[in-house]
């Protein structure tokens, strides 16, 4: 990992940030009143704060450099896909 990749810093630091920020917003939208809130009890705690806790602790290994950072960036990015999946169908 020592290519020089253009906003590789920058974009890790975003992605360590909005992840921290993301905690309090799920909890926010979840106990907001909403006709489908056990929808959005179930998928906060099944995929919404496992994802955003998966992309804090990948987000730290890629600012340590460690190459299987990478791999928990996209298990955290399709855990976030699936998790948003219903409510684009719906």
């Amino acid at each position: 990992m020592r290519e020089r990749v253009l906003g590789y810093w920058t974009l890790t630091w975003i992605s360590l940030i909005s992840n921290i920020i993301a905690l309090p917003i799920i909890a926010f939208i979840v106990s907001y009143g909403s006709a489908l809130k056990m929808a959005n009890i179930t998928l906060a705690i099944s995929l919404g704060w496992p994802a955003a806790i998966v992309g804090i602790v990948s987000s730290s290994a890629l600012l340590s450099e460690k190459k299987w950072g990478i791999t928990l960036t996209l298990l955290s990015l399709s855990m976030i896909i699936s998790g948003t999946a219903p409510y684009s169908i719906f």
